[in-house]
């Protein structure tokens, strides 16, 4: 059976009082980090990959099996694409939004 993006972001929800917040501080640490040093767009990517890397395998480390440390690899993907999939379907929404509000201004 295949989840859908709902379905997983749904599962970890609960845990959104942890990583929300989280993920927010570090994105604002890394827009720092990126404007001081004016880095561009395959180098911020390939510093994520590096850090994300270097974390799962960190977490790979505390399991024994191979089937266990593919699950942990496995997840990170599922989360990353599920939240790729989120902030594009919120950034449709808001561009739908927007040119919903023009019209309507452009009516009046």
């Amino acid at each position: 059976m295949d989840r859908t993006t709902c379905d997983i972001l749904a599962e970890i929800a609960p845990k959104g009082y942890l990583f929300e917040p989280t993920a927010e501080k570090l994105r604002q640490v890394l827009n720092d980090i990126i404007d001081e040093y004016e880095l561009d767009h395959a180098t911020v990517l390939a510093s994520l990959a590096r850090l994300s890397a270097a974390y799962v395998y960190q977490l790979q480390r505390n399991i024994d099996d191979a089937h266990g440390k593919q699950v942990m690899k496995d997840s990170f993907n599922t989360f990353f694409e599920a939240f790729l999939e989120y902030s594009k379907d919120v950034d449709l929404r808001q561009q739908q939004e927007e040119k919903t509000l023009n019209e309507r201004l452009e009516r009046n």
